[in-house]
């Protein structure tokens, strides 16, 4: 293994280039795409993670089981980015257009920002119009006298209402609209009385954002283990990218974090616990510490649109006046989690 994240970029480039070399010849090869996602990602090029990705043509209940831990943390972790990644996101897929579609830092940050958008939008709409359909697909079954077929529909229904991606999205969301509400009525210059104008508006807007993303996250609702489904097909994830503890949004980060503490190296295909078909929702110690793990930072972010509203002085409409407390006690069962699973690592090894 390289000796450090320096030596280790190169050896990722020229995999990279490798695979980018094998999809030439088979454009559709569902490992070799997702192998290319997975180093976009890990090099700060979530667009043409995404890119790899969406040649895969995933959609429907693949954004739920593929797109969830494949294609939404990248563009969770880098939701902007400057012009260095346009380069990446051209050789993924270079066309004449490419490079003047946003070749420029500021237009290449909003191509993400809306990769982001469409990635969560689409993935919400899986749920709510599933949501929706249910009930029709219920009666016609039982129309039918297809008995059988209405206690799956009803199992898959109650699945997906509970599922761990629904509540990644939700919550997501909601703070996606608090930072771009941050970013809003920016400016150069002016006075300081115009500049204070803008950061009283930015405020309320952050404020006006939060408080909406609170009222629809309740915390009397926060996702639990035991409340959860795990949809995500794991068996899909390369040798050398193991499912994180953290969120979606952190597991770009936790990638490289693991891999300079060690633990990426010598996972062979056989010792993967989530190579297994199910293996989100197995029976072993270590499926079941990643999903409290999961369940743990999914609740961790739902809380935290009331503590921005709190911050910023808001009550009532959905906020939580004990949330704060709520957000340090899961900060804190987040941490133990984590130093548990790092114990539990070490002692492996040795």
């Amino acid at each position: 293994m390289a000796t450090s994240d320096a030596a280790a970029v190169p050896y990722m480039l020229a995999a990279y280039g490798a695979c980018a070399d094998a999809v030439r010849v088979r454009p559709f090869g569902a490992g070799m795409r997702i192998s290319l996602a997975a180093l976009a990602a890990l090099l700060a090029a979530p667009a043409a993670a995404a890119t790899h990705m969406y040649k895969l043509d995933i959609k429907h209940i693949q954004l739920d089981t593929l797109g969830a831990h494949m294609l939404l943390p990248p563009l969770l972790a880098w939701p902007h980015s400057s012009a260095a990644t346009a380069a990446a996101t051209a050789a993924a897929e270079p066309s004449p257009t490419s490079s003047s579609a946003h070749g420029d830092g500021q237009g290449h940050s909003q191509h993400q920002q809306r990769l982001l958008d469409k990635a969560l939008r689409d993935t919400n709409a899986l749920f709510a119009d599933h949501a929706c359909d249910a009930g029709e697909s219920l009666f016609t079954a039982y129309g039918h006298g297809m008995y059988t077929k209405v206690l799956e529909f009803t199992a898959f229904r109650e699945r997906l209402a509970a599922a761990h991606t629904l509540a990644v999205v939700h919550t997501e969301s909601g703070l996606e609209d608090c930072f771009r509400s941050s970013g809003s009525g920016g400016g150069g210059g002016g006075s300081s009385r115009s500049s204070g104008a803008e950061a009283v508006a930015a405020v309320d807007a952050v404020r006006s954002a939060a408080v909406a993303a609170a009222g629809r996250l309740n915390p009397d609702n926060l996702p639990t283990a035991s409340s959860l489904r795990f949809n995500w097909d794991l068996s899909t994830r390369p040798a050398w990218l193991p499912p994180g503890q953290e969120g979606p949004s952190a597991a770009v980060l936790e990638w490289w974090r693991s891999r300079a503490a060690g633990k990426i190296c010598g996972q062979g295909y056989g010792r993967c616990w989530w190579a297994a078909t199910g293996s989100a929702e197995g029976t072993s110690s270590e499926a079941a510490q990643w999903r409290t793990s999961q369940a743990s930072a999914a609740a961790h972010r739902w809380l935290l649109p009331h503590c921005i509203a709190g911050a910023l002085g808001a009550s009532g409409g959905g906020v939580s006046g004990v949330s704060m407390n709520q957000m340090r006690g899961k900060t804190a069962e987040f941490a133990e989690i984590t130093h548990h699973h790092h114990h539990h690592h070490h002692q492996q090894q040795q």
